[in-house]
């Protein structure tokens, strides 16, 4: 499939005396289009594809309205000594932020465009967030860099390296999603994963999944100005209905054995797709935590949490933004004694969240 007329501007801010500029392909499979020019400075190409070095990404995605989310997660990361992290910024305010935050960021380039206008609705404009990150997903898989994606409210807990991932037999690992959405597929494969925390590897297979995932958004409009889905609902689709991927999960009584109403208790799975041939790890939710804000026992050994944000004090959570930032806050005080990075983060939340949220 080629994705004519979509295209990245990738700015990596000056961390070292490094300045290479690069140039590549991109996405795009017609000479018509164009390069997609890559200045580097933090991060080189040979760090993507070092024997010494994991050959990940680290993306989420974000605009000028979760600047200061965007910001706790760049903290947390960078804390946590992953120094291959970058922000893809939806817009020009947004890009100016990071880059006076000293924050890697890549623009769209689609907001340089005059014909492309971003819906502006909140729930068009998550959809327009949510779908295009896999064009950007795809770009890297492409160039054969690994891709973390994650959204960022998540709360990043211990540094764990890339390279436990790579050195796997799996090719994609994915999050369970909160409360079973969609219920119509929860009720289908007995489980859902989350769109906002997935890694892929660099392979034909998983490139044959995203571009499912890309055509599924699409359904056969143009991908110039970017995509449009709830990509949740697209990817749990792909999973659920044996007409796309034709999966099969190991252990095959996984239902009645290792889950239960509780989430928190849920293990991980694995599957192999009968269409594309990957094979997926189901991570558990010790590693990936899902659910509740108030647990009532921390996962162990959580490597990334993903706590429902509405379930905030609400005498502290004023608006989205408000209840994110003390969702940080709240989780590392409650699960994050082994923490290492728990008091500097609260620190630096709670002064962001004083020019949110205390007004």
């Amino acid at each position: 499939m080629a994705l004519v007329g979509f295209s990245l501007m990738i700015n990596w801010l000056t961390f070292s005396s490094m300045n290479d500029i690069l140039r590549f392909r991109g996405i795009f499979n017609d000479s018509a289009a164009a390069a997609v020019t890559v200045t580097s400075a933090a991060l080189s190409e040979s760090s993507f594809h070092s024997d010494k070095q994991p050959n990940t990404i680290i993306v989420a995605i974000s605009d000028f309205y979760y600047r200061h989310v965007t910001a706790v997660w760049d903290r947390r990361l960078t804390l946590l000594n992953y120094t291959n992290h970058i922000v893809l910024a939806s817009d020009q305010e947004a890009a100016a932020y990071f880059k006076e935050q000293g924050i890697r960021y890549d623009l769209l380039d689609t907001v340089e465009d005059s014909s492309c206008v971003a819906p502006t609705a909140n729930q068009k404009h998550r959809r327009w967030l949510f779908g295009t990150r896999w064009l950007y997903v795809l770009q890297h898989l492409q160039n054969g860099t690994n891709v973390l994606l994650t959204d960022v409210d998540n709360i990043f807990m211990y540094h764990m390296s890339m390279t436990d991932l790579e050195k796997s037999d799996y090719d994609v690992y994915h999050a369970y999603s909160t409360y079973g959405y969609p219920k119509r597929f929860f009720n289908i494969n007995g489980f859902t994963v989350c769109g906002g925390m997935s890694w892929f590897r660099a392979c034909n297979s998983t490139i044959a999944l995203v571009e499912m995932m890309i055509s599924k958004c699409t359904k056969g409009g143009t991908t110039k100005c970017g995509l449009s889905c709830d990509d949740q609902v697209v990817l749990n689709l792909l999973y659920a209905d044996s007409a796309y991927l034709n999966m099969t999960w190991e252990p095959k009584n996984y239902r009645d054995t290792i889950y239960q109403v509780n989430q928190s208790n849920w293990k991980g799975i694995s599957g192999v797709s009968g269409v594309t041939g990957h094979r997926i790890k189901v991570w558990d939710v010790d590693t990936s935590f899902r659910g509740t804000l108030r647990p009532q026992t921390c996962p162990h050994k959580n490597w990334v949490a993903m706590p429902a944000a509405d379930e905030t004090p609400k005498e502290a959570s004023s608006n989205p933004i408000c209840e994110r930032l003390n969702m940080f806050t709240y989780w590392d005080e409650l699960c994050g004694q082994v923490n290492p990075i728990g008091e500097q983060m609260r620190n630096y939340t709670v002064a962001l969240a004083a020019s949110d949220c205390m007004k």
